[in-house]
């Protein structure tokens, strides 16, 4: 039983979302060891550097090449990951299904959608085509490119007939969804509509009550409905927004409740998975959904949205614990754990 356990727990170190030795930071780059497990060199050894900068950076998102036209160009380089690469490695382990490597990890300051000068072209008036900005909102509107999870820890423990696996782990977003995503509707969608006035209930305290009347009279905006959905932007939960934008129809696959769901799979040395559960987590800091004609009040003023708006906080970090039970003869066979959002 001691010996299942600690080659549990071995395999379990070895599949989460961090270095194996820890990560040397330094200023805009990072050293790390990883691994990568396949069915050969090759395989282990793209594994191993995906690993590398999935330990630094985060997910790594594979960028598609199904495009062919030049307007599709904005499109691609969204999906294509920015955020850093391999400035070099060493080997140095090889065993007998997986490479260990020493990486340095360069991490990429600029996650911005990108056209290469020598390669510009005019796609505004494409991306005035509702169907174009679609097509990208569709590929952002994926909780699987927005969302890292990063495993602080895991504990195992045997029951009678079971073994428990505690996970304690933290969900943020992934940075470079949300600048893609920021940086596309500021460039290419209209501003959302807000109305803003005084929190009477903070400055009024005190105050004589025609000086609010006169103040709340020159701040507040008049309100201008729509049933356009948007998406708003803050740094942390509690805050006032700093910009909404339209949305091209709104996300259709982005959790919209203060829960979302998680997956928790379990992989055989084979790669076949062996159970997948899920869980709900709770995901009030890192993104809030509101209706129109809704009120936020905030510290010195009250917004409300004159749009139902999808507000992200970007500085947003989710901790969270997820138990999970497996019989002893699954568990025997685990060689991988992940923790994913839901498509």
């Amino acid at each position: 039983m001691k010996n299942l356990i600690n080659l549990i727990l071995l395999s379990l170190i070895f599949s989460f979302s961090f270095s194996l030795a820890g990560a040397e930071s330094f200023e805009d780059s990072a050293k790390v060891i990883s691994r990568g497990y396949g069915s050969n060199y090759d395989e282990q050894l793209l594994n191993a550097k995906i690993a590398a900068l999935s330990n630094v950076i985060g997910s790594f998102i594979v960028g598609d090449t199904i495009f062919n036209s030049e307007k599709d160009k904005v499109i691609q380089n969204i999906k294509e990951y920015h955020g850093g690469y391999i400035e070099s490695y060493n080997i140095t382990t090889i065993g007998s299904d997986y490479v260990e490597i020493e990486a340095i990890v360069k991490i990429t300051k600029d996650n911005q959608v990108y056209v290469p000068e020598n390669n510009e072209i005019d796609i505004e008036d494409e991306l005035n085509n509702y169907k174009n900005k679609r097509e990208i909102i569709d590929y952002l509107d994926n909780p699987m490119h927005a969302f890292v999870v990063k495993v602080a820890g895991i504990d195992i423990k045997p029951e009678p007939y079971t073994m428990l696996f505690k996970i304690n782990a933290q969900v943020m977003w992934q940075p470079k969804w949300t600048s893609d995503l920021e940086t596309f509707v500021t460039e290419f969608t209209g501003e959302g509509k807000t109305s803003q006035n005084i929190n009477v209930n903070m400055i009024g305290r005190g105050i004589y009550r025609p000086h609010i009347d006169l103040l709340q009279v020159l701040f507040e905006t008049k309100p201008k409905q729509s049933e356009e959905k948007m998406i708003c932007f803050a740094k942390d939960a509690g805050d006032d927004i700093d910009a909404c934008r339209n949305l091209a129809g709104g996300f259709m696959n982005m959790p919209p409740y203060s829960e979302m769901p998680m997956y928790v799979k379990a992989y055989d040395n084979e790669g076949e998975q062996l159970f997948s559960n899920m869980v709900m987590v709770k995901s009030t800091d890192l993104y809030e959904s509101v209706s129109r004609n809704q009120t936020k009040k905030y510290f010195l003023t009250k917004r409300t949205f004159d749009q139902p708006a999808y507000i992200v906080y970007k500085n947003g970090i989710q901790n969270l614990s997820v138990m999970v039970n497996a019989e002893y003869g699954i568990a025997e066979k685990i060689k991988t754990i992940r923790i994913e959002a839901a498509k």
